[in-house]
């Protein structure tokens, strides 16, 4: 082979720019900004991407990012999970195999799971091809019952309202949150919910507390999606008590009216979809409309794919996982109210 794989240095980013702005996407924030670039693949002593250099040119032929859970947990408790990002590499002759051959230098070198999700039709088949699993993940919503005309969703089933509950939400603050039940989520904990998401450079994570009788059940990350002058709120990630088996559906449409929002919506794999119907969810399905691409807006339902190693079926995803929930541009102003 006539290349060099390793992992990303600094220098190599002016040849990483042009190799993504002219292979992958142009403008792309990956290459734009060295904010978000840093905040997702900067490790105390190397960067989670891996390059393969052509030995004749120099060039860059092959990039594979990847986002390791261990990156926002400190503690090192969690299990490392390996989440793949870009990977793209030339469509020439001579690079082919060359993107696997990446792929297995990360699970050699890193000795952690590897999951990925929002993989393309071409990856599906490449990683089935490579012994992983694939498939789906579900989609679940809870609207607001006092919207007439949804501009953002379509059709949405709305739920009776319902006030009486002794169930209490409220929006905490994650730096004093101490411990929680975790059995829902165990590749999370609340450090990683700290690091990845109280610490976001751009975007602005809230935190609701799921209170029964004054005990914390869950903590919800939850992040406000605008659309002109309409808005959403997306569930991006999850952890608390698996075994908390009652109804949120009137404290999210309590939510959803104080936001001013149309719905609440969530994105998982791996929590059993029952634990989502009893806290008082929809899944997404028939005439309703629940849009996932914001940037730019498109008023259409998707499939999003998933894979992971066939070893580690038990893995929990949400869409805070990998780089699902990344901005497209690093100006904070234009995410805030």
């Amino acid at each position: 082979m006539n290349h060099t794989i390793r992992y990303y240095q600094p220098q190599d980013r002016e040849e990483f720019r042009r190799f993504i702005n002219n292979h992958w996407r142009e403008n792309h924030i990956i290459a734009t900004s060295d904010v978000v670039f840093n905040f997702q693949h900067k490790l105390d002593n190397y960067y989670s991407f891996v390059v393969a250099i052509n030995n004749t040119t120099g060039e860059i032929d092959s990039v594979f990012g990847y986002i390791s859970t261990h990156k926002y947990d400190s503690t090192h408790q969690l299990p490392k999970v390996l989440w793949g990002a870009i990977w793209k590499t030339k469509e020439t002759p001579e690079c082919i195999g060359l993107g696997i051959a990446l792929l297995r230098y990360i699970i050699r070198e890193e000795k952690g799971m590897y999951a990925t999700i929002g993989i393309s039709d071409i990856a599906k088949k490449l990683y089935k091809q490579l012994g992983y699993e694939v498939g789906q993940l579900m989609h679940y919503y809870v609207a607001n019952p006092f919207i007439d005309a949804y501009h953002i969703a379509i059709s949405p089933i709305k739920k009776q309202y319902n006030s009486d509950t002794k169930i209490e939400t409220r929006y905490i603050d994650i730096e004093k949150c101490e411990k929680i039940t975790n059995s829902l989520n165990p590749y999370k904990n609340i450090c990683y919910f700290r690091n990845r998401y109280k610490c976001h450079p751009i975007y602005d994570y809230r935190f609701l507390g799921v209170y029964d009788l004054g005990e914390l059940q869950l903590i919800i990350v939850i992040r406000k999606q605008r659309v002109g002058t309409h808005s959403c709120l997306r569930i991006v990630d999850m952890m608390g008590n698996a075994e908390f088996q009652s109804s949120i559906l009137s404290n999210l449409q309590k939510l959803l009216v104080q936001e001013k929002a149309e719905y609440i919506d969530c994105w998982n794999h791996g929590v059993p979809s029952d634990y989502f119907i009893t806290l008082g969810f929809e899944q997404v399905g028939g005439e309703t409309i629940i849009p996932d691409y914001f940037a730019p807006f498109e008023k259409r339902n998707i499939d999003l794919a998933y894979t992971h190693m066939k070893s580690d079926r038990s893995l929990i995803i949400f869409k805070g996982d990998g780089d699902q929930d990344r901005p497209n541009c690093d100006n904070k102003e234009y995410y805030e109210d």
